[in-house]
């Protein structure tokens, strides 16, 4: 809680001076990199609320602690055992499985995507983007990856805007985000 420290590097100014600003393949987490704006999976990050300090982080965190208090989890315990063992049943249904594959990176992201509303049939394109964008925590990345990642940040961010005038104009169920009341709290359409 000392405010001596926080979560956003690009409040340590530019540290590593010797370091091209214009490489793709930049450490996404390092202050450089985050200092870069028109790098897609950057923006991603600069608006992302674990990197975030105060005020910002207070700011979506009461747009988004509502969706994960006790009673709202409780809610979802339902959905997520239903895909927890459709995910099982196809991985039974296999010779060989992959647990990380086939189970550890759908099932939370299927919680995720209901919770924000997104809807089931858009998981497919929704699960590699957020597998790509996992990848930019990787310091040693190509330029390759680097590209990849930064394609995929885009297209989700086009995914997002796009499903969130969506969702400004229909009434969403319990326990989901809604973009209207994130929008009234003060939220611009980015964030």
């Amino acid at each position: 809680r000392d405010k001596r420290f926080g979560v956003d590097p690009r409040e340590l100014g530019d540290a590593s001076p010797h370091l091209d600003a214009g490489r793709a393949n930049m450490p996404f987490l390092s202050a450089l990199s985050r200092q870069q704006e028109s790098v897609p999976f950057s923006q991603h990050l600069n608006r992302f609320m674990l990197f975030l300090d105060p005020p910002q982080h207070q700011q979506l965190r009461r747009v988004f602690s509502p969706l994960f208090t006790p009673e709202a989890v409780k809610r979802w315990t339902g959905y997520v055992d239903e895909c927890a063992a459709e995910l099982i049943g196809k991985l039974r249904q296999s010779r060989e499985a992959d647990l990380i594959k086939e189970l550890a990176l759908p099932l939370p992201a299927a919680a995720i995507s209901e919770i924000l509303g997104f809807p089931r049939e858009d998981l497919p394109d929704v699960l590699p983007w957020g597998q790509d964008m996992i990848a930019g925590f990787d310091p040693l990345m190509t330029e390759d990856t680097a590209t990849r990642i930064n394609h995929s940040a885009e297209e989700f961010s086009r995914y997002i805007r796009e499903h969130l005038e969506t969702q400004r104009k229909v009434a969403n169920g319990p326990g989901t985000l809604d973009p209207k009341a994130a929008l009234d709290q003060g939220l611009s359409l980015e964030e």
